[in-house]
């Protein structure tokens, strides 16, 4: 088949991240492992970030210096970049890299995964393939052939394989030779957890935009990269400081350290719907039925490119609906169920008080205002005490609020 499975490679992608920062590997060794892979899918589930962009070395030297140095160059894929010092050379000597890299789906006719397909990653492919910079003037013509070269100026062979070319690669983008490593992932996480990047977008730290609180960012980054890209030890760190614990801002000054409630990401949107209700897709354990399910409609729904500044990010009428018609969620915040939220809290809380302060923190992570309290129990009393129950848990989960980081 020719078909590229998206769904299934991104809950394989998941679900090897997840563990291994579970195991609280360092981020070095993660990207090491996602820029090297080799194998199936099944073995090898960090081949995700070539197969998902069809083992073209542009697009995968593009992503790799957007995810793993914040740095956006496939603007140089045609020309110089504009406002960076990136040529176009240097975007297809990176490029070179991948070169010889490959990418194939097949069907399992041995049936070993469980599946019908296969996604292989490796070099076996192309094994004598060398990569070529486009001729500009005449597309026809196969065009130049480029040898990897490091971002520093020092080449690698032309014959050089896969393997090695990778692994080259993946050594130089993670080692102290490149701090830009280290401050792209300082500054994306604390863009998710403070709300606000020291350089936005995210994912172009251009030497043209001038950082917030610049001597912070340099103190972090150097610090993450001390500790052997510690991602456990540096969140915690985050999340104990005191820019961390300050009260929210709506629109935080240039100089402030004030939280800001930026919107949520599709995966963090629906993590929090089933930990409030449970889970919304049940009987549907492996890869192929969850991407099908409630989940890849909240992707597809609540989806957004991360280069897109936080305060242009909109709701849309499908993701009001999909949060206020999908029958899981319906389903999961009836009390009738004894497995349900409200069936368990009508169970243990003894006064409605209780239930509404208990639905608050469990839903927005905190206790609700007088005015909230009031209106919430002027609603019970002036109908079924069960159904304004449901109409509350349900109210909460639709509000602006709880798509947003609070």
């Amino acid at each position: 088949t020719n078909q590229k499975p998206n769904q299934t490679l991104l809950f394989q992608e998941n679900d090897w991240l997840a563990d291994q920062i579970n195991k609280n590997r360092s981020w070095g060794q993660i990207a090491y492992d996602i820029l090297t892979a080799k194998g199936i899918d099944s073995e090898a589930p960090q081949g995700f970030f070539v197969a998902l962009h069809d083992g073209d070395p542009a697009e995968l030297a593009g992503e790799a210096s957007r995810v793993f140095l914040g740095t956006q160059i496939a603007c140089a894929q045609c020309h110089d970049h504009p406002y960076d010092p990136w040529k176009r050379d240097q975007f297809h000597e990176l490029a070179a890299f991948f070169g010889r890299t490959s990418f194939r789906v097949r069907r399992d006719l041995a049936a070993t995964t469980g599946r019908d397909f296969v996604v292989e990653v490796g070099p076996s492919l192309k094994p004598q393939q060398q990569y070529r910079k486009p001729d500009l003037k005449d597309p026809s013509k196969p065009g130049e052939v480029i040898q990897p070269v490091f971002l520093t100026g020092q080449p690698l062979p032309l014959q050089t394989s896969d393997e090695q070319r990778r692994e080259a690669l993946a050594t130089f983008l993670t080692s102290p030779q490149s701090p830009m490593f280290a401050r792209a992932y300082t500054n994306r996480i604390w863009y998710e957890l403070v709300g606000w990047g020291f350089v936005e977008p995210v994912d172009d730290l251009s030497r043209a935009r001038e950082p917030r609180l610049p001597k912070l960012f340099d103190h972090l980054s150097n610090a993450f990269a001390s500790s052997n890209y510690d991602m456990k030890g540096f969140m915690r760190a985050v999340v104990l400081s005191e820019p961390y614990d300050r009260e929210i801002e709506t629109a935080p000054s240039e100089g402030a350290i004030a939280r800001s409630a930026n919107r949520l990401s599709a995966p963090e949107i629906f993590t929090n719907l089933e930990w409030v209700l449970g889970p919304l897709d049940p009987g549907a354990p492996d890869v192929r039925r969850r991407a099908a399910g409630t989940k890849r409609k909240f992707d597809q729904v609540f989806g957004f490119d991360p280069s897109i500044p936080a305060s242009e990010i909109e709701g849309s009428i499908p993701q009001a609906l999909l949060l206020m018609n999908n029958p899981n969620i319906e389903q999961r915040i009836g009390a009738e169920s004894p497995n349900s939220l409200l069936a368990k809290l009508i169970k243990t809380q003894h006064s409605d008080r209780g239930i509404i302060e208990m639905l608050y923190l469990r839903i927005l992570g905190r206790l609700p205002t007088r005015p909230e309290m009031a209106t919430c129990e002027a609603s019970l009393r002036s109908g079924d005490r069960t159904e304004g129950l449901e109409d509350i848990l349900w109210s909460l989960l639709n509000s602006t609020e709880f798509l947003h980081q609070h």
